[in-house]
């Protein structure tokens, strides 16, 4: 079995060393992100025609999502600091939507390779940084000479290990579903890989894949939350 992820393309920058490549993962991402643009576009109409008493399905269904993650940021962040909710909406639709890419294409999801999940986390250490400096100033610097200056570059290093840790938990978890998928697929015939195999697949890309997706949203939030001033 090849686990690995297809390259369709490699193209050099002039006659430097420098390339960027054409994978699975390029084409899922485009995917995942185009879907979710015309979703957003088609839902900004939408939104114009929305009424004060809905009377519409999609209008109760768009502002039933706002108010639950709404209410989900302000559980996590607290109301002041709900203005980062945006981010992490865009943020879950990706990483859901990139874990369920599976049922409806034979691609590899975008979250089973660990760049993609290294770049999201690295975003979410850089939005931690950023609220840290935003609300407590100086402050945000000087906690990192605490307990004592000796302590900086482990505390450091407990910034940076929160990128480890979120993208190869989110890696783990989705790679180690296509693995299993692959070996019960390679395993049973052809005719018995519609009935149980199925069932299972959609277990891992839809109940798995939305479970990290809040998990990994919800980790993001308490990260950033631990940098702010605690009231």
């Amino acid at each position: 079995m090849n686990f690995d992820n297809i390259v369709y393309g490699r193209y050099y920058v002039g006659d430097s060393n420098f390339f960027f490549q054409i994978s699975q993962t390029t084409i899922a991402t485009w995917i995942v992100g185009g879907v979710l643009i015309l979703l957003a576009i088609i839902a900004r109409i939408k939104i114009n025609n929305f009424k004060d008493v809905p009377e519409t399905r999609f209008q109760k269904v768009i502002e039933s999502l706002v108010e639950f993650f709404n209410k989900f940021t302000q559980g996590i962040l607290t109301k002041e600091y709900s203005y980062f909710g945006g981010w992490f909406f865009g943020l879950f639709a990706f990483i859901a939507f990139s874990n369920i890419l599976g049922i409806f294409a034979p691609l590899r999801p975008p979250t089973a390779d660990l760049a993609t999940n290294v770049a999201m986390a690295t975003t979410t250490v850089i939005l931690m940084w950023v609220a840290g400096i935003r609300h407590n100033g100086k402050e945000h610097f000087l906690d990192y000479f605490r307990p004592v200056p000796l302590f900086l570059p482990l505390n450091l290093l407990s910034d940076f290990s929160k990128i480890i840790s979120l993208s190869v938990r989110l890696f783990g978890n989705i790679f180690s579903g296509i693995v299993i998928m692959s070996i019960i697929y390679m395993l049973l015939p052809w005719w018995a890989s519609i009935g149980f195999p199925g069932g299972l697949s959609l277990y891992f890309d839809l109940f798995v894949g939305l479970l990290h997706a809040y998990v990994f949203v919800m980790l993001s939030m308490n990260f950033i939350y631990m940098k702010t001033p605690q009231k």
